[in-house]
């Protein structure tokens, strides 16, 4: 009992409420049986008991630590597919997570009274039963028959959290956590996630398919780089947008000049990514697949939790049919949201990561600069003639941004900023625009390369979603008075060969758009690509605003058809 009121009191705390909020024995205990699991298999382990609750608890208390720092830093808290991470943890994970950490001095305290404690546990407590005795082989296969129905979704963790008690609410920021407690929705998370399937509406796809065939393409004229092979060339830019968006900052110089000039020509916009303040896996995903995230709902981290071996992806597309060479840049470890698994796969031959960029990379506050990303990408374009298509992955503006961290002081201290704004606000907004200017001098540098080769080429430079500047917003908002969550970062997309370009076909509303646009200018055929062109022309933001509508539920389903490679065979 004080195992379960000590959890709920910690769940509270992390999300900021009163610790009596929702508290009824019901959900007291649902959220407690999976920490009490654990404790289970430490104390078979251990054969202590005190020191297996206390180990339990610390656990917990970490993973609550974990999800009070997300809360503030995204306004999300932990989730199922965070547990991910721990999989594959490595010292660029470790160094992201702890630059997050508020009080690293504090923490490291706790932690290391923590062991101390435990250590003298360990010392004291005596052993319960014997190492091989009928008490220890009970509770081992009382342990591994709850962990297994638990892993396969089994009797009854299924009559215990999918009901009233854990079922998900009306609070869509954190869906249930605040009703049933983290633990109780992770479990809860997990059931659902066993049982789900994603259903095809055959009908819904035959019918829109039938419709897309008898409306006349609006785009079937000549296309300026039909029948050539481009380079093409695709930036992922870190929480890269329009910081005038935000008031106050209309009168201040102009950080993204470059971007901002190509937009107002006609060669871009701005779109909904499935993303805020972090989670750039979700909005790349849509690049590279063309599938809408939205389409499969709760799956956290698509290269975690898809198998992607058999999806058609436009690097795959490009390699496989077009013979293109494909390469992948980021300055961050391969393994970091399986990467490196996932990309092979996909179709890229080669993935260059921070192993490479240390070779000759600059860090720009704590991460690998866009000028070092950007020499790597132009060595790619050079090293052969075979037409290349690049995908590139900033880290400079990755936060956090609450430290002076700038290669270039004088350029940082130079940053005029609205006045009357808080320390940490001001700090916040500085290292954003710093590292903004620095993303959009770097697009100009490589659209120039990319002139200068006299080849034809297409360049994609976007945001993948807005950073999470928990201070600067509250105090600045935004013009058009929504949530930072509703605002929608720019895409650039530049079709040309030297100095001639052509503006964008046409308006693009979220990132599942643009491959299929890709393809389409460089004369590459594609089924679900064409599909997946028209009907977002024919939609525009309707697939967001209506997904019940018959035709966003054909394009749902046209993504999850061809998911497993099986999108043709459905249309026929």
């Amino acid at each position: 009992m004080l195992f379960a009121f000590a959890t709920w009191s910690l769940d509270r705390a992390s999300i900021g409420v009163a610790v009596d909020a929702y508290r009824v024995p019901a959900t007291v205990a649902a959220n407690a049986v999976p920490g009490l699991l654990v404790c289970l298999a430490l104390f078979v382990a251990t054969r202590r008991l005190l020191l297996s609750f206390l180990m339990g608890f610390a656990l917990q208390a970490l993973v609550y630590e974990a999800s009070r720092i997300k809360l503030r830093t995204i306004e999300t808290p932990v989730a199922l597919e965070d547990m991910y991470f721990l999989t594959g943890i490595d010292l660029a994970g470790i160094r992201l997570f702890w630059a997050y950490v508020e009080d690293p001095v504090r923490l490291l305290v706790l932690l290391g009274a923590g062991l101390a404690l435990l250590a003298l546990v360990t010392w004291r407590e005596k052993p319960w039963f014997r190492n091989f005795g009928p008490g220890r082989l009970a509770l081992l296969a009382l342990t591994f028959a709850a962990a297994a129905s638990l892993a396969q979704a089994r009797w009854p963790w299924p009559r215990l959290y999918q009901d009233d008690v854990a079922a998900p609410t009306r609070f869509s920021t954190m869906p249930a956590i605040l009703h049933s407690g983290l633990m109780a929705d992770l479990v809860d998370k997990h059931l659902e996630r066993k049982t789900r399937r994603f259903d095809v509406d055959e009908a819904a796809l035959r019918a829109a398919a039938r419709k897309l065939a008898a409306t006349p393409d609006r785009d079937a004229g000549p296309r300026p780089l039909a029948g050539t092979r481009p380079d093409i060339v695709v930036v992922l830019s870190e929480s890269f947008f329009d910081p005038r968006i935000m008031r106050g900052l209309d009168d201040i110089e102009d950080y993204i000049p470059n971007v901002r000039q190509w937009i107002e020509a006609g060669h871009g916009g701005t779109m909904s990514v499935p993303a805020y303040g972090g989670g750039t896996i979700r909005t790349e995903f849509e690049i590279l697949t063309g599938l809408p995230y939205r389409a499969f709902p709760d799956i956290g981290f698509p290269y975690m939790a898809l198998d992607m071996r058999a999806t058609p992806t436009l690097p795959g597309l490009l390699l496989r049919e077009a013979g293109y060479r494909t390469a992948a840049i980021h300055g961050n470890q391969g393994s970091f949201y399986n990467r490196s698994a996932a990309y092979g796969a996909m179709g890229f031959q080669k993935f260059i990561t921070a192993k490479e960029f240390g070779k000759a990379g600059v860090r720009d506050g704590l991460w690998y600069s866009d000028e070092s990303m950007t020499d790597l990408l132009v060595a790619e374009l050079q090293s052969e003639e075979t037409p290349l298509f690049a995908f590139a992955i900033s880290m400079q503006n990755h936060g956090p941004y609450d430290a002076n961290r700038a290669l270039h002081a004088d350029a940082w201290e130079r940053i005029r900023l609205p006045d009357g704004l808080g320390e940490g606000a001001a700090i916040e907004l500085r290292n954003l625009l710093y590292h903004l200017g620095s993303a959009d001098a770097q697009f100009a540098r490589l659209l120039d390369v990319l002139q200068r080769r006299n080849r034809p080429y297409l360049l994609l430079f976007f945001g993948d979603h807005l950073p999470g500047l928990h201070a600067t917003y509250p105090e600045l908002g935004f013009v058009d008075g929504a949530s930072a969550r509703s605002q929608q970062p720019p895409w650039v997309l530049i079709r040309g060969r030297g100095s001639d370009t052509w503006p964008a076909a046409r308006e693009i509303a979220f990132p599942w758009q643009l491959p299929a646009e890709l393809a389409y200018e460089a004369g590459i055929d594609n089924a679900y690509f064409d599909f997946s062109r028209k009907m977002g022309a024919m939609m525009g933001r309707d697939y967001e605003k209506k997904p019940d509508s018959p035709s966003a539920k054909a394009l749902t389903s046209a993504a999850r058809a061809n998911l497993s490679g099986g999108f043709e065979a459905r249309v026929r």
